[in-house]
């Protein structure tokens, strides 16, 4: 996830440990899949769908804590973006 310019990858020796970028990229593919456009939405996902849950490994990040994510890594989510329409064409 450093090589590839996560924010976050590397957490810090002191606070709290953030959110695992590799947790975080699962939940935004499961996002782009279900075309999910809401942060609260998504957010309650991670509460009632079993699918989720399994997914994250029973963590639940808040609606802010998705949304920063796809903030500070608004970069490297493009170019996925950009991917998946080269698949398509």
């Amino acid at each position: 996830m450093q090589q590839l310019d996560y924010k976050y990858a590397t957490p810090n020796q002191t606070g709290n440990k953030p959110y695992d970028p590799k947790t975080m990229l699962n939940l935004y593919l499961y996002r782009y899949l279900h075309k999910i456009r809401s942060n609260r939405k998504l957010q309650a996902q991670t509460t009632k769908n079993l699918e989720v849950i399994w997914l994250l490994d029973e963590l639940q990040p808040d609606d802010k804590t998705i949304a920063n994510f796809r903030t500070n890594n608004s970069d490297t989510l493009q170019t996925f973006r950009n991917f998946t329409l080269l698949l398509n064409n």
